[in-house]
């Protein structure tokens, strides 16, 4: 018994300890982020910085599909296969190589036939879409993340992220033009990859080991293409709006709605760390203590509503004040746009650890189908709102589709009405706090 209460609390220090760097590492970011963003925004004025935010977008979309859609699925088999962690690890870097080039070669394509007079945006998207080529290092993570030690992930990334903050700082004191600036978020995403790779090389002790076999690379895409097709679809219902403003509206309408949704989208951060840092110890949960795994992911879902809950209502209230101080007299069209589309950040919170649950499960194919069925939503509702709205009409339509995805789509899927009703009792504030007060560890 003790040797088990003490293994427990060890379990538990680890899991703290990852959080902390977790947080740092965001609060790092997004204090830096938020200089960066603010600057940035005031000194491209809305149109331009429309047109970066349509590239960043644009190139996301592709980014985000570049890895397959396959890390939840590879932290899973580390932690439930640790002595196959070469074959699973080399092998997700191939597909996750063969996935970028694929995908840099659509992208030129794609841009090049729906904007073929914008021959300065093919050329900011040409250079900005080398950041894809750099996407495989991310399997890197994959494996700190299994073992609890994300610590490392965040000095890479915040060792490149303050040096190019800086240096996007002094660009715009320069005077800058924007393919500069383009130069200088490129440089950040490789020398993310090559810190990963480098602190993964001296801590793991056996990249020369890494292998690819064709039946694990056949067995990650079967258990990872339904996660790929919900992983576009995910990041399309998160860009589209951008893409979709920047195809039917202006560029001036993009840089409005950039600004709100950065603003809105810096809180993600916080739902992220913190399903990163449970996620493993609920996946042994699942297995030696079913009732508990549900009572810890209850736990999980309500500390998430009473973070987002908040935050929703102070930018109701003050966004104007906010986008303003801010963004500055410009971008004062920003805080209609804030407003509503800070809501979504309920089921955006929540939707982080619902979808684990599935994986977990093994239910990707829900996942697949409820993702692709409010990606689509999503798009028919920018088609008809953003003509007459724009950017406000594609911000109601984002969280429209968020809340339908989150909690309309559970219900019609059995194996999914059991994290629906979690989520639904969630919601439910005075109860909420008090089981979150009746929980005091994750012991």
């Amino acid at each position: 018994m003790t040797r088990k209460i003490s293994d427990s609390s060890k379990g538990l220090s680890v899991q703290v300890k990852n959080m902390i760097w977790l947080f740092a590492d965001k609060l790092i970011r997004l204090g830096g982020g938020l200089l960066v963003i603010t600057l940035l925004a005031r000194y491209l004025g809305p149109e331009n910085f429309g047109v970066l935010n349509f590239s960043l977008a644009f190139v996301a979309i592709f980014s985000a599909i570049a890895t397959l859609g396959l890390k939840d699925i590879v932290i899973r088999e580390l932690t439930y296969h640790p002595k196959e962690r070469n074959e699973i690890l080399g092998s997700t870097f191939f597909l996750s190589v063969i996935g970028s080039i694929v995908c840099y070669v659509i992208m030129i394509l794609l841009i090049q036939y729906l904007k073929p007079l914008d021959t300065e945006l093919i050329f900011i998207i040409f250079i900005l879409g080398i950041t894809i080529f750099f996407k495989p290092a991310d399997v890197v993570s994959f494996w700190f993340e299994s073992k609890t030690k994300s610590k490392y992930t965040v000095i890479a990334q915040n060792i490149s992220f303050i040096i190019f903050a800086v240096v996007k700082i002094l660009l715009i004191f320069l005077d800058a033009p924007l393919n500069i600036i383009i130069y200088a978020i490129i440089g950040e995403a490789i020398l993310v990859a090559l810190l990963l790779i480098t602190i993964f090389f001296f801590k793991s002790g056996f990249i020369s080991k890494l292998t690819v076999t064709k039946q694990k690379v056949k067995n990650l895409f079967k258990d990872g293409w339904p996660v790929l097709i919900s992983s576009i679809a995910i990041i399309l219902y998160m860009r589209v709006d951008q893409i979709m403003l920047g195809q039917l509206t202006t560029n001036y309408e993009v840089g409005i709605y950039s600004a709100a949704s950065r603003l809105s989208e810096v809180f993600y951060f916080l739902p992220s760390i913190i399903v990163i840092s449970l996620y493993p110890k609920l996946l042994h949960l699942r297995t030696s203590n079913p009732d508990q795994y549900k009572s810890r992911f209850q736990t999980l879902l309500d500390l998430l509503v009473l973070i987002s809950l908040p935050v929703a209502i102070f930018f109701t209230i003050f966004g104007s004040f906010v986008v303003q101080i801010l963004f500055g007299h410009d971008y004062l069209k920003s805080a209609d746009v804030l407003v509503i589309h800070i809501w979504a950040s309920i089921p955006i919170f929540l939707g982080y650890a619902s979808s684990r649950w599935l994986i977990a499960a093994g239910l990707q194919k829900i996942i697949f189908i409820q993702t692709i069925s409010a990606c689509v939503l999503n798009i028919i509702l920018n088609s008809v709102l953003i003509p007459d709205y724009g950017a406000v009409g594609a911000a109601i339509a984002t969280v429209i589709s968020q809340f339908f995805v989150a909690f309309a789509l559970d219900y019609f899927f059995p194996h999914a009405r059991e994290i629906l009703f979690l989520k639904l009792k969630s919601l439910n504030l005075f109860l909420n706090v008090s089981r979150l007060y009746k929980q005091k560890s994750w012991k």
